[in-house]
């Protein structure tokens, strides 16, 4: 995901502003798991396993909370390896045929 909080615009091209990517902090990002009703649970708690390196308890805790609550934490990590876990994850899912999600959001200070 791209974080568009810090994007700029230009409108006057002979004033250097320095991008995005140059700016923006090495933040940490939450990873959540969004429920859906097609994806197993089953198979929502291996994908967890599997990506995230938790064990059984664990991914069957986050796995339930997602459905009730509708989503759950995952965990923190640093910006690239949480999106690339979330997209490691969805992959997965996608060459199974479900549509599990997970997003990454800034952990709020």
């Amino acid at each position: 995901m791209l974080d568009t909080e810090n994007e700029t615009i230009i409108t006057n091209p002979s004033v250097k502003v320095k991008s995005v990517f140059e700016t923006a902090s090495p933040r940490a990002r939450d990873v959540f798991l969004i429920n859906d009703d097609f994806t197993p649970m089953e198979f929502v708690a291996d994908v967890l396993k599997k990506v995230f390196k938790m064990d059984v308890k664990t991914s069957e805790r986050i796995t339930m909370k997602a459905h009730f609550d509708g989503k759950a934490l995952c965990g923190t990590y640093p910006k690239d390896l949480a999106e690339t876990m979330a997209c490691a994850a969805m992959d997965l899912a996608r060459k199974a045929g479900y549509p599990l999600l997970l997003v990454t959001a800034w952990v709020k200070k």
